[in-house]
């Protein structure tokens, strides 16, 4: 998976941030500008792609911990990514959508992600979701095209996208 284009709002010290990496990305800048913040942003979605986000945010202080200037609603992220093999055609680009939406002002919160396969075409309308989730259920397309849905009590607190 190759990241295009990663869009964050609201975590730490990035309150709004786009960023478009290309194949060799050096980070560097004066002492506080957000290099270990972009970086932490980033293993927080390696750790919510393996179901840990839950756990992880709790270990890092929850969600006062983490908005931006201790005050934020919100931390929201889109990610454009490209996914190609060599062996086959390269896949269409994919959209994941994360929110973590504080609850109060303590490290509460509820989760919502979605995984589209194809981004959004303002013409042709939004793609079909390819996957969605939140704190109370999920729901996803299968190899046929299908939708299905999981019931919240089917749903494990670390499952992930």
């Amino acid at each position: 998976m190759k990241i295009t284009k990663l869009h964050i709002q609201g975590f730490r010290s990035l309150r709004d941030v786009t960023w478009q990496p290309g194949d060799l990305n050096v980070v560097i800048g004066p002492n506080g500008s957000g290099k270990s913040n972009l970086l932490a942003f980033l293993e927080l979605m390696a750790v919510s792609a393996q179901g840990g986000l839950g756990k992880h945010v709790q270990a890092l202080g929850g969600m006062d911990a983490l908005v931006w200037d201790g005050q934020a609603d919100a931390i929201s992220c889109e990610i454009e990514s490209l996914r190609s093999n060599a062996r086959t055609m390269p896949e269409p680009p994919q959209l994941y959508l994360l929110a973590l939406q504080r609850l109060g002002h303590g490290s509460a919160y509820v989760a919502n992600a979605e995984l589209l396969l194809g981004l959004p075409d303002v013409v042709a309308g939004t793609p079909p979701r390819y996957m969605a989730r939140n704190d109370q259920s999920a729901s996803y397309m299968d190899e046929d095209g299908q939708f299905r849905a999981v019931a919240a009590e089917q749903l494990s607190a670390e499952e992930s996208l």
